[in-house]
């Protein structure tokens, strides 16, 4: 089996193997590196950004990718070393994954089934229900029945009651398991005679799944927002502002922050477009950067001067920087209004 290893930006020394986001937050980290740096590392995820900590790197895959720690208490950790006398001196091997992988969260019936890619085979598949049915039924709160496997998986997808996350090394089954909303599903199930109680058989999923013939109405894309004017792609001038993700801003910061004509030099206060643009992107890369909030929408505020015909002075403005999955589930920013979502 071939093995990749990616630099991190962030800690010179250290290289990953293997990690897993949640499209907002890691989830699972295999890291090696000499064992100094590892140390250093390792006290870097604990500390606050202002004495030198990490809340975010960079992985050097290709494209790169954005990795956002947030809680560290979520983790469990685990190192190993490599024999002594090996050709790289004192490597150190470090794992490090959310707690829910070993241990449903039984509060929030939350866990996560993390697996390799190679093990994702047709012949492995009757293997990979069997531990992940495991999961669920410890996960969930009522008491599902043997023989309710397959159309309790299948079904839980269908509800994004399970939702595979995509890594670079690893792969995992995210089992979220609201307890009304599954309540609601499974006694649907059983009133419609397609999970049975006593020994009869089950109807096969394939016969009846979930939305099935359903319509969808429309889903409207961020490229076609992009296209519509509804947000404004600012992602050129946002790389010099240090991102590394397409940014895009709404047309209400647009109009509100950015927007700027010579009329407006002559009735108010010389400004321009590119500077106004600068002011917003920067102070939310800034903000991106000390990672306060531990939230995927982060709150920041600058000066501007109001587009209103007649101020001369900047005001305090609120905006906030919202870090989620693209069309194609790469990482995004967009950049809003407080009101907006």
């Amino acid at each position: 089996m071939q093995l990749n290893f990616f630099s991190v930006d962030e800690a010179p020394g250290i290289h990953a193997d293997a990690f897993l986001t949640d499209q907002s937050y890691l989830r699972f980290l295999s890291v090696l590196g000499r064992d100094t740096e590892m140390q250093e590392f390792l006290a870097r995820l604990s500390l606050s950004s202002k004495d030198g900590g990490l809340q975010a790197f960079w992985v050097n895959t290709d494209p790169p990718k954005y990795v956002q720690i947030g809680d560290i208490g979520r983790f469990e950790k685990l190192s190993g070393r490599m024999p002594k006398g090996n050709l790289f001196g004192e490597v150190t091997h470090l794992w490090l994954y959310d707690r829910t992988a070993v241990e449903p969260d039984y509060a929030g019936r939350r866990a996560l089934f993390l697996f390799r890619p190679a093990e994702d085979t047709p012949e492995n598949r009757e293997s990979l229900n069997d531990r992940l049915w495991s999961m669920v039924r410890e996960t969930c709160h009522l008491p599902l029945l043997p023989r309710w496997r397959d159309m309790v998986l299948r079904g839980f997808t269908e509800y994004g009651f399970l939702r595979r996350l995509e890594g670079i090394g690893i792969v995992a089954i995210e089992v979220t398991l609201p307890e009304q909303e599954v309540e609601a599903v499974v006694t649907g199930w059983i009133r419609e005679g397609r999970m049975t109680l006593d020994g009869h058989p089950v109807t096969p999923p394939e016969a009846e799944a979930p939305f099935t013939g359903a319509q969808i109405i429309s889903m409207y894309t961020r490229a076609q927002a992009i296209t519509d004017g509804v947000l404004v792609d600012v992602t050129e001038t946002a790389r010099e502002a240090g991102f590394r993700c397409p940014v895009a801003i709404t047309q209400g910061v647009y109009a509100e922050c950015v927007a700027w004509d010579g009329e407006d030099s002559r009735r108010q206060t010389h400004q321009d477009e590119a500077g106004r643009l600068w002011d917003v992107l920067w102070m939310a890369a800034d903000a991106a950067r000390r990672g306060a909030s531990g939230e995927s929408r982060t709150p920041y505020q600058l000066h501007c001067v109001p587009r209103d015909g007649k101020s001369h002075t900047p005001v305090l403005t609120t905006l906030h920087a919202h870090a989620g999955p693209g069309d194609n589930g790469e990482l995004v920013i967009t950049i809003m209004l407080p009101h907006e979502d």
